[in-house]
């Protein structure tokens, strides 16, 4: 997707693809902190401490890619913690 892309959250740099930018801020909005998008987000960092399992949590940021409009082939979440995406709209 493009989109306008920010420096430091503040000056527009450019427009230029934001697909991965948008994912990593659905993954960290609660819901009803987008006033744009106010029904969507995973809210990551409550994972943190919960009990969680690894296929909750990929399910959740699936089905919020989808509601955003995104097609998602595979997400994944590594022993360390990395997670790889692979959705795009």
């Amino acid at each position: 997707m493009k989109d306008l892309l920010f420096e430091n959250n503040d000056t527009i740099s450019e427009i230029g693809e934001s697909t991965l930018q948008h994912q990593k801020d659905i993954m960290m909005f609660e819901k009803g902190w987008n006033k744009f998008a106010p029904h969507l987000g995973v809210g990551i960092m409550g994972y943190l401490d919960d009990e969680t399992t690894v296929e909750t949590l990929k399910t959740s940021i699936s089905a919020e890619f989808v509601r955003d409009g995104m097609n998602v082939v595979d997400i994944e979440i590594t022993n360390d913690g990395k997670i790889r995406t692979n959705a795009n709209y």
